[in-house]
């Protein structure tokens, strides 16, 4: 083999996700993988799960032995989501921090962590803020529009429900009774 030669790629066999197979990655969503790569990085052979963000196309490229560092994990199951909805129906007290610039940070942390629990306590708490009368920030707004929206993609997605059957679901939890 000259040295122009790539030298023929051994992908680890020991896969946690497969080819097409849909993904969460947090802050993003889902995403779907599309090939498994290797790829030479300084030296040393790196496989790569190269993802597709389903709402953007974009492309993500995560080294296999990161998956658990990231925070990439499979669909939620039905008990995951049985979870969630306990989460959206608990009379989970608000917050105490007031200060708005701290909520905000400690909201976007969530985010990026990604875990459906997070985002339906993101989900829960700002829905509670606003039927308490707390008129929501720009920033605090578009946090919860995001998290909700995460949320439902994947249980909608777990579920092969569409996206308004899981969100009618949702609204009707927070519905004014």
């Amino acid at each position: 083999m000259n040295k122009l030669e790539a030298p023929t790629p051994q992908l680890d066999h020991n896969l946690k996700y497969q080819l097409h197979q849909r993904v969460i990655y947090p802050g993003q969503g889902i995403c779907e993988v599309i090939s498994i790569e290797e790829k030479n990085i300084v030296g040393i052979n790196v496989s790569f799960y190269i993802l597709r963000v389903e709402n953007s196309n974009r492309k993500i490229m995560v080294p296999v032995m990161n998956v658990d560092a990231v925070g990439l994990r499979p669909l939620a199951s039905e008990t995951q989501i049985r979870e969630i909805f306990e989460i959206l129906n608990s009379s989970q007290e608000l917050p105490p921090d007031s200060n708005r610039p701290k909520r905000v940070r400690y909201l976007a942390e969530k985010i990026k962590n990604g875990t459906m629990k997070d985002l339906a306590e993101i989900v829960c708490t700002m829905m509670k803020f606003k039927q308490c009368g707390h008129k929501l920030s720009w920033s605090e707004t578009r946090m919860l529009r995001e998290a909700k929206d995460l949320l439902i993609q994947e249980i909608a997605a777990s579920r092969k429900q569409t996206i308004i059957q899981v969100e009618t679901e949702i609204e009707a939890i927070f519905a004014v009774k």
